[in-house]
């Protein structure tokens, strides 16, 4: 797997960890920032030196990692 895209089943397992970025049901589903941190988060945990990236890169790697 290349840097930008994490073992499936790893991503899986950290997401399954926030359910503000998979539960409808749950408030913190509804908050906008609590989502984009908890995607910061994963993406923090899978690619090297991603708080060095700039915003730009940043933004890509998220939406790659968030439609794996």
């Amino acid at each position: 797997m290349t840097e930008d895209f994490p073992d499936t089943e790893l991503l899986i397992e950290e997401v399954r960890k926030r359910p503000e970025i998979w539960d409808v049901s749950s408030e913190l589903y509804k908050d906008k920032h609590k989502k984009q941190s908890a995607w910061i988060g994963i993406c923090q945990q899978f690619i090297v030196d991603f708080d060095e990236k700039d915003e730009k890169e940043k933004n890509e790697i998220g939406k790659n990692i968030s439609l794996i």
